[in-house]
């Protein structure tokens, strides 16, 4: 589905990514993690059209993104969230998802019944439901990060970037985050997660990537992942043996 071939971008000459590569099946649901600093976002801002990449090549379901604005690649059916959910805080739930809607959704292009009858799913699918006429500056942080997903779901993407869903939340927000993530791989969806609470990540995903100052350091099942030598390091620093 989606397929990143040694994937550049540096910022005034510092290295934020540096040859990586990265493929994702339809159905998988992926955890990207690293330390501070070590290109996560950056990868997501290039696959989404914010950033060009230097040099490399991104494809998602046979088709070259390099070039498309972000709109384009939304059409195409790749959408993500952000570290802060980006919401328009002075419009109601509703008016949210219908600006999402007719910012390039083929679902909701005109909002006849059957496309509301569709938001309408969206929100009981995640947890909104009751709250369409509340201005979205009133919702707590979990409601806003809900929204934010529901606005991208309207755009009906096949694939999702998810970028620290779980933010700021306590457990038990969390635990309600990683358990509507869950449904909504289970309906089909792939995703990719940045996270940095590893409890979450190995709940969720089946395979991890890491990166380290920019680099591919480990790619593979959660299990050998978080016990790879290198991921450690890159965590928690040199071990002293003894």
């Amino acid at each position: 589905m989606l397929q990143i071939d040694s994937v550049s971008r540096s910022f005034a000459g510092v290295v934020a990514l540096r040859d990586v590569s990265l493929t994702v099946a339809q159905g998988e649901v992926v955890g990207l993690i690293g330390p501070n600093g070590s290109g996560k976002t950056t990868l997501f801002n290039v696959i989404t059209g914010l950033f060009p990449a230097d040099h490399g090549r991104i494809r998602f379901n046979g088709r070259e993104l390099s070039g498309l604005r972000p709109d384009q690649i939304v059409a195409c059916g790749l959408a993500r969230t952000f570290q802060t959910p980006r919401i328009l805080h002075r419009m109601t739930v509703r008016e949210n998802m219908v600006c999402a809607a007719y910012a390039g959704s083929p679902l909701v292009q005109r909002l006849g019944s059957c496309a509301q009858s569709r938001l309408d799913d969206l929100l009981r699918e995640c947890g909104l439901d009751g709250r369409a006429h509340d201005l979205a500056k009133n919702l707590t942080l979990p409601e806003q990060r809900r929204l934010e997903l529901v606005r991208t779901l309207v755009a009906d993407p096949k694939l999702i970037l998810l970028d620290e869903p779980a933010g700021g939340m306590t457990p038990a927000e969390t635990k309600d985050k990683a358990t509507l993530i869950r449904d909504l791989a289970a309906k089909g969806r792939t995703c990719i997660i940045i996270e940095h609470k590893i409890d979450m990540i190995s709940s969720l995903c089946q395979r991890i990537c890491v990166l380290n100052f920019g680099k591919v350091i480990a790619d593979g099942t959660t299990v050998d992942v978080l016990r790879d030598e290198a991921v450690l390091e890159a965590y928690l620093g040199p071990q002293e043996a003894g």
